[in-house]
């Protein structure tokens, strides 16, 4: 019988370890079956792609760039805020955010109900909160969908709770992401609502090589907020979230006060009263110093190819999202008496 030199079983156990650090990252278990679907939002099919296809293949990537550097050893969450600031860990960043943002956004759906907002419906208290906010749920809808349909890019739009209780809509582009403050890329512009409806900008024509107008007279497509900035401040240094107490991090950088963040109301109001602008004004104020994320929406063309809406399917795919949005998931920790602080709660932040 041969018996292995020690050099040999040293070899194998670095190549067995070098395999295990290559697959650090692995896929979450989802609270629900993939291969059943979420009905028409994301038929089984279109739910593989996005939610195990896109997924792992973040995953994999990410595997291949950490090797020998110092993220092989780190969360996910972790990666993302160490890579944050450091220009040369791009590809890190980017791909380690995707990851991030889009297990958030899967671990917030459940397969399609008739009445998907009765949980919301039922819960008083954070209903309450919707209407203080927004004026009506129908209207938070219209915010939250029109604020994605005025992305002319991919990324992400998430509905966030500051730190006054206020709801309001928030877009990230690309890898930005709000989960992680380091990489909030958003055009300098959150969405509050009013209790005033929304009302339309005024139409502007058509050309021949225009896809095709809906009207956005949906409520849950709503009225097109105008494009935030195309070339954003660098908001790395916004500030750390609480992940970064969590496992130990302390940010680099100082909140930067001096940011020129915009607030817009949720739709464009030519009678805003003094009172309202004022309340914008604190608003602005206090961006940057905390956000909580309670649902963010992947803003991706695959997502809407693959649900077979077609190139020009992005408003379907807005307004069948609300029909698998898990509210009762979302809510279920939800009290008056505190922010909703799921995404900490969920090991996010």
């Amino acid at each position: 019988m041969r018996i292995a030199h020690a050099s040999t079983l040293t070899r194998s156990s670095r190549a067995l370890a070098a395999v295990q650090r290559r697959a650090l990252h692995t896929r979450t278990e989802l609270r629900y079956n993939v291969d059943h679907g979420l009905g028409d939002f994301l038929p089984p099919a279109a739910l593989k792609i996005v939610a195990v296809d896109y997924q792992q293949g973040l995953l994999d990537r990410l595997n291949q760039l950490i090797p020998t550097t110092k993220y092989e050893t780190m969360s996910l969450p972790q990666t993302v805020i160490q890579s944050a600031p450091n220009a040369q860990d791009i590809a890190i960043f980017n791909t380690a955010s995707q990851a991030l943002n889009n297990a958030f956004f899967l671990d917030n759906l459940r397969p399609s109900e008739p009445d998907a907002d009765a949980d919301l419906k039922g819960n008083s208290e954070f209903a309450n909160k919707v209407i203080q906010s927004f004026g009506t749920i129908e209207n938070m809808k219209s915010v939250v969908s029109a604020t994605a349909m005025g992305m002319t890019s991919s990324g992400w739009v998430w509905l966030v709770e500051d730190m006054r209780g206020e709801l309001a809509a928030l877009p990230t582009f690309g890898a930005g992401t709000v989960l992680v403050k380091e990489r909030l890329h958003n055009g300098g512009t959150v969405y509050y609502g009013t209790n005033n409806p929304p009302v339309s900008p005024s139409p502007t024509p058509a050309s021949s090589s225009s896809p095709p107008r809906s009207g956005m007279s949906s409520p849950t497509s709503g009225t097109i907020h105008p494009h935030p900035r195309r070339n954003p401040p660098d908001s790395r240094a916004i500030h750390a979230t609480k992940v970064a107490a969590q496992v130990g991090v302390t940010s680099p950088f100082k909140p930067m006060h001096g940011l020129n963040y915009g607030v817009s109301s949720g739709a464009v109001n030519p009678n805003l009263i003094e009172s309202q602008r004022q309340h914008m004004v604190e608003a602005r104020q206090q961006i940057g110093e905390q956000l909580t994320p309670l649902f963010c929406i992947s803003i991706h063309e695959h997502a809407w190819m693959a649900a077979g809406l077609g190139v020009w399917g992005k408003e379907a795919y807005l307004q069948r999202f609300w029909t698998a949005l898990d509210w009762s998931w979302l809510l279920r920790d939800f009290s008056s008496s505190s922010t909703l602080g799921h995404a900490g709660s969920r090991g996010y932040l």
